[in-house]
């Protein structure tokens, strides 16, 4: 199968990219508050203790988020995108199997560390990647997923409470938050062409060098009409001084000055 020409592919990666931040921002930060009633009716908790995972999983995300930056400067980011969303699905599964708070903060803290890799900052390296120009536009287009994640999975869970138990409706979102992001991940994401390029290195020390006296042919700042007339005073002043500078001074005024000018100046 021939490849698909870069224009095309950077908006189907954009068009998977769009995907997964829906899903991942829109089942964690916008829906999960929504069973807070069905587990304190389920186990009696206290609102400060249902609360209790949401902190954890807040606190994961910003410990998580620098070594998940770390791994994306080394690593494929298509692969951390599938790796955060099978954690993701795989936390969501688990969320419908909880029998204690314990258990519900350990799940909360894997979801934290799967949004870390697949959430924001993955994204964004991917689209960066492929968009050298348009990159402000693709970025609008991108953070708008985060907020069409907040309208459409809070409306299907709260279909799936009102008709169902909060367990299958949640291992259900688990399940169709996975096919989404790892199917996003394998049909439509790929590492873009600019991945892993770096600045190349400046070369401002070789222009500096470049245009010092010594390797310059020529030089503004000291016309070569006058470079004969300053060292013949020169010589007018101290004849010892003259000669011990000569040779040296001859060097450059064979860069600088005319040939006559450079055999007069020898002459005397």
């Amino acid at each position: 199968m021939a490849a698909a020409p870069p224009d095309r592919r950077k908006w189907s990666v954009l068009s998977g990219l769009f995907l997964v931040y829906m899903a991942s921002n829109g089942i964690t930060l916008h829906t999960l508050p929504l069973l807070y009633p069905e587990l304190i009716e389920t186990f009696g908790w206290r609102a400060s203790e249902v609360t209790l995972p949401a902190t954890v999983f807040f606190i994961v995300g910003a410990l998580t988020s620098p070594p998940a930056g770390w791994l994306l400067d080394r690593y494929s980011s298509r692969l951390i995108i599938a790796l955060g969303g099978l954690l993701l699905c795989v936390g969501l599964l688990a969320y419908g199997l909880t029998q204690t708070l314990w258990q519900l903060v350990a799940v909360y803290a894997l979801l934290g560390l799967a949004l870390s890799l697949c959430g924001l900052v993955s994204n964004m390296v991917m689209l960066t990647s492929w968009f050298s120009a348009g990159r402000g536009r693709a970025t609008g287009i991108l953070l708008m997923a985060s907020s069409l994640g907040g309208a459409l999975f809070p409306f299907a869970i709260g279909m799936g409470l009102a008709s169902g138990g909060w367990r299958d409706t949640v291992m259900f979102a688990g399940v169709g938050v996975g096919i989404a992001i790892l199917g996003s991940a394998w049909l439509l994401l790929r590492d873009g062409p600019q991945r892993g390029k770096r600045p190349r290195p400046s070369h401002r020390v070789h222009a500096v060098a470049d245009r010092s006296p010594l390797h310059s042919k020529s030089d503004a700042s000291t016309p070569s009409s006058l470079l004969p007339a300053a060292f013949g005073s020169l010589s007018l002043h101290s004849h010892n001084t003259s000669l011990f500078i000569s040779p040296a001074m001859l060097v450059l005024l064979r860069r600088y000055c005319p040939r006559s000018s450079v055999s007069s100046l020898a002459a005397q």
